[in-house]
């Protein structure tokens, strides 16, 4: 007599066998899925670049305000000094 395996003995047979693998493959530091684990981490590395890109545009962006306050402060000051020399004058 053939002994017939329940669907859930099989469940609970492969669950154990991947966990099994999982474990084992963790302890013994080989990667399950390698094409995973490179994507992912590219896509880090990828995200990594985006948000260092994003932080040097903010950077450049407030240096060139910071720069056009500068200027127009020194116009500002520029033309004060101009009126007092003609008022004076």
């Amino acid at each position: 007599m053939r002994c017939t395996m329940t669907l859930e003995n099989r469940r609970r047979r492969d669950t154990a066998n991947h966990v099994t693998r999982f474990l084992w493959c963790q302890v013994s530091g080989i990667l399950l899925f390698p094409r995973k684990e490179e994507k992912k981490r590219e896509g880090k590395e990828r995200e990594g670049k985006r948000h260092y890109e994003e932080e040097q545009e903010e950077e450049q962006e407030e240096e060139e305000e910071e720069e056009e306050e500068e200027e127009e402060e020194e116009e500002e000051g520029e033309e004060e000094e101009e009126e007092g020399e003609e008022g004076g004058g």
